[in-house]
């Protein structure tokens, strides 16, 4: 499946850069209805996709409804001076306009304000767990992957 990128200057949480080429932190994302390796900068507007379930995106909020006008979905990122790959952000859309893009550290306040999170997150867990993982309810989901970040399994 394709992806576009998301292009973004972001602060390392690990070393404190900010990616002077936005372009550098290879964040990829599934979230359009046809992704062809097109570059998203904020302000940009997008054609999402109606359900991020299809691509992959697990879902964290259990109150999420199609086409409703605000989207956040956490995507994986990597710092191009440190190599800290995976690191964490928030793209919110507010009617498909990309509004911020926005570092964060993956924890249980992080995933309880986001509505999916991309598959990549169930790299944190142990690969014989990620099928159980995989089917978790949005609250339950949410608990295992900020439990897995904090242990550091990634």
């Amino acid at each position: 499946m394709a992806f576009d990128y998301v292009a973004a200057p972001l602060r390392c949480p690990m070393c404190n850069e900010v990616s002077s080429d936005p372009l550098a932190i290879d964040l990829q994302t599934k979230i359009a209805k046809s992704p062809a390796g097109n570059m998203i900068r904020p302000g940009d507007t997008v054609a999402l996709i109606d359900d991020p379930r299809e691509p992959g995106y697990l879902l964290l909020n259990p109150g999420w409804q199609p086409g409703g006008s605000v989207l956040r979905v956490i995507q994986a990122w990597s710092c191009p001076y440190c190599a800290t790959n995976p690191l964490w952000a928030v793209l919110t859309f507010q009617n498909g306009t990309l509004i911020s893009v926005e570092p964060v550290p993956l924890d249980a306040a992080t995933l309880a304000a986001a509505d999916f999170i991309t598959a990549e997150a169930l790299l944190l867990v142990p690969l014989q767990e990620v099928p159980r993982v995989r089917e978790l309810p949005p609250e339950e989901l949410r608990r295992e992957l900020a439990k897995a970040a904090k242990a550091g399994l990634a």
